[in-house]
């Protein structure tokens, strides 16, 4: 089995040709979004909520989705990875927010020490937190730059 990726450039550059791949699938969309955080209505302007994809099995969650709305975000707005090519990873020290105590749940911000720079939302501290930050492994990362 094999298949044929599209690379999405960044502005200025241009990709040289697709990516063919042997083997399944390496990248999924989500099947369903958990909600972490949402800021309430009555405090903010702008409605903003923080969301982690559930990945479908096999496949490992790298990150969170922020919208600028209370709904779900489309479930191609991430992609999950394939378990074989997720590794461990670790959070930066320093924390990115936390929300006030008035909210009815809390939410902490963190950068994962990772090239792609993704961020994950947890409902407690990093230190009390089940959740364990991924990335994509080093070697499979240099192959495909």
């Amino acid at each position: 089995m094999f298949s044929i990726w599209r690379p999405l450039c960044p502005s200025g550059c241009v990709s040289i040709g697709d990516v063919a791949h042997v083997a399944t699938h390496l990248l999924h969309f989500a099947a369903i979004h958990k909600n972490v955080w949402r800021n309430c209505a009555e405090d903010y302007r702008s409605p903003v909520s923080l969301w982690q994809p559930r990945p479908p099995e096999g496949y490992m969650v790298l990150g969170c989705v922020a919208v600028s709305c209370f709904e779900e975000p489309p479930l191609d707005c991430a992609f999950c990875v394939s378990e074989r090519f997720a590794e461990d990873a670790l959070f930066e020290e320093q924390i990115v927010w936390a929300s006030s105590d008035a909210y009815p749940w809390g939410c902490y911000i963190y950068q994962v020490q990772s090239s792609s720079l993704q961020f994950m939302a947890l409902r407690q501290p990093k230190e009390e937190s089940p959740q364990k930050p991924k990335k994509i492994t080093e070697p499979y990362l240099q192959q495909a730059l």
